[in-house]
């Protein structure tokens, strides 16, 4: 899945039903199990991409989770 612009708007208008059923399937097929732990492959691959964030990324992020928290 591409993510631009046109899905955020796409995944915005789904309802709460449909998109947790699409999170539940992007997690398991990005590693997540349906216990909420990592395959092993999968926390390989998320250590890898943490290893490349930069400052900038982190701050980000902080940024996106505490407007998250805030709505």
């Amino acid at each position: 899945m591409k993510f631009d612009r046109k899905t955020v708007d796409k995944l915005s208008g789904m309802t709460d039903e449909k998109l947790g059923r699409l999170a539940s399937a992007l997690a398991a097929g990005h590693g997540l199990t349906k216990e909420g732990g990592l395959r092993p492959d999968a926390a390989r691959k998320l250590r890898e991409v943490m290893g490349r964030l930069t400052d900038d990324d982190v701050a980000r992020i902080s940024e996106l989770i505490d407007i998250y928290k805030k709505s």
